[in-house]
């Protein structure tokens, strides 16, 4: 897996983080450092996952978990690429039901150190 941030330029407000190539588990606390660090300093955060050629179940829940942090911020999560692949679970946002039937996982969003898969 690549991760690039680019920077927005002119948007000062937005960090668009692309994710490139095969995504899995172990890949998990690379992803939860970019988005967190992007959302220190920024508005809102764009996720690409257009060159994500292959996933496992742990995107689904990272990106579960990635709403429900920029909420309650008063943030924006802006999904683009796959977004059709995950747009059921992202419009849940904070009454996933995902994450508990399937994973176990009882956290509420990506600041809880225990979040991974």
């Amino acid at each position: 897996m690549a991760i690039h941030v680019i920077d927005s330029g002119k948007d000062k407000a937005k960090a668009t983080i692309k994710i490139e190539g095969i995504v899995t588990s172990t890949d998990w606390n690379a992803l939860r450092e970019f988005c967190l660090d992007a959302l220190k300093t920024k508005d809102t955060v764009v996720l690409d996952l257009e060159e994500v050629c292959q996933y496992d179940f742990s995107l689904t829940v990272f990106v579960c978990l990635l709403r429900r942090t920029v909420l309650p911020l008063g943030k924006q999560l802006t999904i683009t690429g796959r977004r059709e692949e995950f747009v059921c679970l992202y419009s849940r946002g904070e009454h996933c039901s995902i994450i508990e039937a399937s994973t176990g996982c009882r956290c509420r969003n990506l600041f809880d150190r225990s979040a991974g898969a």
